[in-house]
């Protein structure tokens, strides 16, 4: 099936059950095949973080057929926590299900791994000063995956609290380029005026 080493694979993936769906190719299936398509469809919504076509995606499954598979309602109890932004929760209800190998179970531990990255990077933003203890409940991690997710990110110690330091990575200045920009704008409608005047 489709390889998942890259973002492009799993997008692929996303594109080829949209495209299912459209084709109407699940009444050609029986409600087993067809859930499995369901569910890898939705757990690549995850993965892709498109958590607005996953909620759809719910909706339109039957109802009677949704909620007849646990694996399916697993996936989505993920997606309820995602789109509630409870990264902790996220990260239980991933682990909470023993997902069916080879595609399901391979997308989901990706996401995992992927939700919790993104999430601490997010941090980054939130925090100039955080206890891994507080930073692990958030994320619901143990602590010490929050210690190595720090050393790897060249996060410091504070020396009096203990607290982590986050690593920002000063972005580049783009404020002269929008300065700029209005003040070409602002010339170009002044000359505009002018010769309509």
């Amino acid at each position: 099936m489709v390889g998942l080493a890259g973002g492009e694979t799993v997008d692929a993936l996303v594109t080829y059950c949209e495209d299912f769906e459209l084709d109407l190719k699940h009444a050609g299936l029986t409600v087993e095949q067809s859930l499995a398509v369901f569910k890898v469809h939705l757990a690549a919504y995850l993965l892709c973080n498109q958590l607005d076509n996953a909620r759809f995606l719910w909706k339109r499954i039957e109802p009677g057929l949704r909620h007849r598979e646990p694996e399916l309602c697993a996936i989505w109890a993920v997606g309820k926590a995602m789109w509630a932004k409870d990264h902790a929760l996220t990260q239980a209800a991933i682990t909470a299900f023993s997902w069916s190998p080879p595609l399901v179970g391979m997308l989901m531990e990706r996401l995992q791994r992927e939700h919790l990255h993104r999430c601490f990077d997010d941090s980054v933003r939130c925090y100039s000063l955080v206890s891994a203890a507080s930073l692990s409940a958030t994320l619901g991690v143990p602590v010490d995956t929050i210690q190595q997710m720090a050393n790897a990110a060249s996060w410091t110690t504070d020396a009096e609290s203990g607290a982590l330091v986050p690593f920002k990575v000063e972005a580049p200045q783009t404020k002269p380029a929008l300065a700029e920009t209005l003040s070409r704008l602002t010339d170009y409608v002044a000359h505009v005026e002018r010769e309509f005047k």
